[in-house]
């Protein structure tokens, strides 16, 4: 008699685990969204993204399955968008920071006139570690339901959407630093 509890021991402590760890990541950090995050709205749970599809500097297509397993945020910008250049220098420098094998910016330009005039900006500005993509028809934008340029969408690394922020944003704070951060630690 005493055998057949134990296993029933084990089985509630394991569903309750589960259930912890369920309800932890159900709740989003939002002690994050402070300082320059803290127009940072976080989704109650991590929700699927849209297929999408745009392409690199050389004007190659690709869609977000290329970056699973990462952690990533997708800014939506224009190079004709004044918030928008002006938050570029702190984007590049988050990717200088904490860009890697579980990181990424994935800044998506809704320019029509293609890579040559992202080419062109981010040699003026000094943009050193931003990959180059663009989405000129910027279906891209309206699949993630973006309100407005600038628009950063912050994805887990299995490809859920965690939260947003619509307008600019100093990326490289600390505030921001730390918001991303703790995602990027999450990745196994």
């Amino acid at each position: 008699m005493i055998g057949c509890r134990k296993p029933r021991l084990w089985q509630a402590a394991l569903l309750l685990c589960l259930a912890v760890a369920a309800g932890a990541r159900a709740e989003p950090p939002k002690q994050l969204a402070t300082g320059e995050m803290a127009n940072f709205v976080f989704l109650k749970a991590p929700q699927p993204t849209p297929e999408v599809s745009f392409v690199d500097g050389e004007n190659r297509p690709l869609g977000l399955e290329r970056f699973r397993g990462k952690v990533l945020l997708i800014n939506f910008w224009a190079t004709w968008c004044a918030p928008c250049r002006k938050e570029m220098k702190e984007l590049d420098d988050l990717q200088r920071q904490l860009g890697g094998a579980k990181f990424e910016v994935l800044a998506i330009s809704a320019d029509r006139q293609g890579p040559s005039v992202i080419d062109a900006f981010y040699d003026e500005v000094g943009i050193k570690h931003l990959a180059k993509y663009n989405d000129a028809s910027m279906k891209t934008h309206r699949a993630f339901k973006s309100l407005g340029l600038p628009t950063t969408v912050l994805l887990d690394h299995q490809g859920q959407e965690i939260g947003r922020l619509v307008g600019p944003a100093i990326w490289n704070a600390k505030e921001a630093l730390a918001l991303v951060g703790h995602y990027v630690a999450a990745v196994p």
